[in-house]
């Protein structure tokens, strides 16, 4: 059976990302494994110095560590081999102040990961090594930022799609936005993004 992997981010009681993922996971759980990483319960390292320190020196190609060293690469890295393990991977927040929360952007940098998720060599430059697998994106906003009239713009859209392309993975994002601003018509955007997955879900699996 193939395997995904669901990244939630979903802190706020009532939260419309929840209930869109929600969607998502009725419609496939009996057609894939899943494994589930809430960022909540599981949230990576920050790229604190020593976490700077220790991946310039992975990515020079050293692989002995101290037991000390192991144990802070390891948190991130292990999350990076969770997606190497997936066929399909899902990645389910809202917006905050026009970008990603820092949990999903902190994860995001730990799956960026030198000759596990990407490679890089002067003759080629650099190569992603998740060519093989396909990646939705579910994102929730109160701001409409296709039609509002606050003319808003939102870049978690971009730095996901940029960073997923550089591990080589297709994607596609649903989204639920204007949750605030259309408030009265806060159900129906729901219930449209939900149909999107239902759509997706049925062509992925």
């Amino acid at each position: 059976m193939n395997k995904t992997l669901i990244v939630s981010y979903t802190p706020r009681n009532g939260s419309y990302t929840k209930k869109v993922l929600g969607e998502f996971i009725e419609q496939v759980k009996e057609k894939t494994e899943i494994t589930e990483l809430d960022l909540l319960d599981s949230p990576p390292d920050l790229l604190s110095a020593a976490h700077i320190a220790l991946t310039m020196k992975w990515n020079a190609g050293q692989r002995e560590f101290t037991p000390q060293e192991s144990v802070i690469l390891e948190r991130n890295h292990g999350m990076a081999n969770q997606l190497l393990k997936a066929d399909y991977l899902v990645l389910a927040s809202p917006v905050y102040n026009f970008s990603l929360p820092a949990m999903v952007k902190a994860w995001i940098d730990a799956i960026i990961v030198s000759n596990k998720t990407f490679s890089f060599n002067p003759q080629e430059g650099f190569k992603g090594l998740c060519g093989d697998k396909k990646a939705l994106v579910l994102l929730t906003g109160g701001f409409d930022y296709e039609n509002g009239s606050s003319g808003a713009k939102q870049f978690a859209s971009a730095l996901l799609t940029e960073n997923f392309k550089f591990m080589g993975m297709e994607t596609t994002q649903i989204s639920a936005f204007g949750l605030n601003e259309n408030w009265d018509k806060a159900n129906a955007i729901v219930e449209q993004a939900k149909q999107e997955v239902r759509a997706l879900a049925n062509k992925w699996y």
